[in-house]
């Protein structure tokens, strides 16, 4: 069974409708029929309520993470090990948000592929990404 971390880009995919929303409830399929174990970063889920309560309001959001969590994700709190994976990596990466180092730490730190659409993590290493092609 794979551990897949979903990044805030491919989960706004679905909430936003967009053209690859297809792609991304496929993986949320697997992951319901257990044959994937799926991931979300808590921040992840600011992003997610940023973003959306800002379009939809505080209750659409509410509703997309518990859509997101009765398909089978699970929320991954921002451990003492998350954090301290993530400072180095926004110090080595200062273009990085501290939400995406958290990201990538939460994928690093569990052993788990990063699904993403997210180009500007290409070169950081240390984690395997899926998603999206490079160039």
């Amino acid at each position: 069974m794979a551990r897949i971390v979903f990044d805030t880009s491919v989960l706004l995919a679905i909430a936003l409708d967009e053209q690859k929303a297809g792609d991304v409830e496929d993986e949320l399929e697997a992951v319901s029929r257990g044959e994937n174990l799926g991931l979300i970063s808590a921040a992840a889920v600011v992003e997610i309520f940023e973003k959306i309560t800002r379009v939809g309001g505080r209750e659409v959001a509410v509703r997309f993470l518990e859509k997101l969590k009765s398909s089978g994700l699970f929320v991954v709190d921002v451990t003492e090990e998350i954090a301290k994976l993530a400072g180095p990596l926004k110090a080595r990466f200062p273009q990085l948000s501290t939400a995406d180092a958290i990201i990538i730490s939460t994928a690093y730190a569990n052993k788990a592929k990063l699904y993403t659409f997210d180009k500007g993590f290409f070169g950081i290493g240390g984690v395997d990404l899926i998603g999206i092609n490079e160039g």
